[in-house]
C-alpha cells in the first residue's frame, strides 16, 4: 500500500471516529438539555448546589487519594466484532458509543457531572456544549495517540497510555473539582 493512501485512510477513519463521538455527545447533551428544562427552576438549581458541592468533595477525596476507585459503570470495551463491518462503519459505531460514555467502560466521576450538566442546566445548548465536548474529547484523544505512534515508528502507544493511568486519574479528579467549583458558583454558593 502506497504510504500517502495508509495515511489518508487513517486520517479519514480519526476524523469520522471523532464526529460521531462529538455528535452523539450534543445529541444526548440537546436531549437531557430540552428534558431538563421541564423541571422548575427551583428544584434544577437545588440539584445544581448539590451537584457542585459533591463534585468538589468527590474530586478533592480523589486527588487526595489517587487509587480511590472510581464507579465502574458498563466495564466492557466496545464490541470488537464492529471491526469486521469495515474501518469507516467501526469509527462512526466505536465514536458514537464512547461519545455516548455510559455505552462502554467508565471509570472516572467526572463522566457523571457530563449529563447531569446538561439535564440541570434546562439549556439544549448548554447540554449540547458539555456532552459534546466530552464526546468529542473521548474519540479524539485517540486519534492523536495514533498520530504521535505514526510520526514515531517503533513507539509502543498502547503501553504508554497505560503507564499514565494514574495521570489521567489526576486530571479528571482536578478537573471535576474545578468543574463543581463553577457549577457551586453559578447557582451562587
Amino acid at each position: 500500500m502506497h504510504r500517502n493512501q495508509g495515511t489518508t485512510s487513517w486520517i479519514t477513519k480519526a476524523v469520522l471516529h471523532a464526529l460521531a463521538g462529538l455528535t452523539a455527545g450534543a445529541a444526548a447533551g440537546a436531549a437531557l438539555g430540552l428534558l431538563g428544562s421541564r423541571l422548575p427552576l427551583d428544584v434544577r438549581a437545588a440539584a445544581a448546589a448539590v451537584l457542585g458541592v459533591t463534585a468538589v468533595v468527590v474530586g478533592a477525596a480523589e486527588l487526595w487519594s489517587p487509587r480511590t476507585r472510581g464507579p465502574r459503570g458498563r466495564d466492557r470495551e466496545t464490541p470488537q466484532r464492529w471491526m469486521d463491518m469495515g474501518p469507516l462503519r467501526w469509527a462512526a459505531r466505536n465514536g458514537i458509543a464512547l461519545g455516548l460514555g455510559f455505552t462502554s467502560r467508565l471509570g472516572f466521576w467526572l463522566w457523571f457531572v457530563v449529563p447531569l450538566t446538561g439535564l440541570l442546566s434546562g439549556s439544549l445548548w448548554v447540554g449540547a456544549l458539555a456532552y459534546g465536548l466530552y464526546g468529542f474529547s473521548r474519540t479524539a484523544l485517540p486519534g492523536a495517540v495514533m498520530a504521535a505512534a505514526i510520526a514515531r515508528p517503533g513507539w509502543e502507544y498502547d503501553l504508554w497510555l497505560l503507564r499514565r493511568g494514574m495521570q489521567a486519574r489526576s486530571l479528571a479528579a482536578g478537573n471535576l473539582v474545578l468543574t463543581g467549583a463553577a457549577v457551586s458558583v453559578g447557582v451562587g454558593l
